[in-house]
């Protein structure tokens, strides 16, 4: 229910912009490459695979999904009205978080904590775009592949003793995922004019890991929703 949720928030954000942006005056295309920068915000969790089922129930009721960021430089190309590539190199956080308590033989809470796993990437998207219209504010899908080149992983961690005292770290630890991944991914989106050669691009998209990315015996497939708005320049 709660991606359900955060799904419908971007699509009807994503709708008022459209109403707004669809009363810009038209701006004819004349281009073929164009470069940009985009940056936004996703939404990410991950599925559980394995044959412990005990550690996969223990592991979804401790944690949550997480919000992360991504941001880069993409350079598209139109192969004709209604059809374009775009691929670049982009910054990306992605993980989830946890909490839970630590007890004795007793039941005595000895400590509960709360912790975030950060995943960092660098990613090569390589994206086919659709328009469905002719206007000056164009819809468009997009569907293709992201390859994700695997950095670190952080955990920042709260630790919270019985008398109330805080104990919170943030560090780099040793991590067994994949150096490479590969994901699929769908979006939808709004092109519109700024001027003659600047134009704004702004997308919602959902990408899932097509591969396992941990080399555990309970492994992990991550997933994100995510917003991007980028302004392109027309080479």
């Amino acid at each position: 229910m709660g991606k359900l949720k955060h799904f419908f928030s971007f699509v009807i954000f994503f709708l008022l912009i459209f109403n707004s942006l669809n009363k810009l005056n038209a701006q004819e295309i004349t281009g073929k490459f164009s470069i940009g920068a985009i940056v936004g915000g996703v939404y990410s969790y991950r599925n559980l695979e394995g044959s412990m089922d005990y550690l996969i129930e223990v592991r979804n009721e401790a944690e949550s999904p997480a919000y992360g960021f991504i941001g880069g430089l993409n350079i598209a190309y139109q192969l004709s009205d209604k059809w374009s590539l775009e691929s670049g190199i982009e910054y990306a956080t992605r993980g989830y978080k946890s909490k839970g308590q630590g007890i004795d033989a007793e039941g005595n809470v000895l400590l509960s904590y709360k912790a975030r796993n950060t995943y960092r990437f660098t990613d090569i998207p390589i994206l086919a775009s659709y328009s469905l219209g002719s206007r000056h504010v164009k819809p468009f899908i997009s569907a293709g592949f992201v390859a994700n080149i695997f950095l670190k992983e952080m955990r920042n961690e709260d630790l919270i003793k019985p008398s109330g005292e805080h104990d919170i770290n943030n560090r780099r630890i040793s991590s067994e995922k994949n150096a490479l991944g590969l994901e699929g991914m769908l979006a939808i989106g709004i092109t519109f004019p700024v001027n003659e050669k600047l134009y704004s691009k702004i997308r919602m998209h959902y990408a899932h890991d097509l591969f396992k990315t941990t080399k555990t015996p309970v492994t992990e497939r991550l997933y994100h929703y995510g917003l991007q708005i980028g302004v392109f320049y027309w080479l």
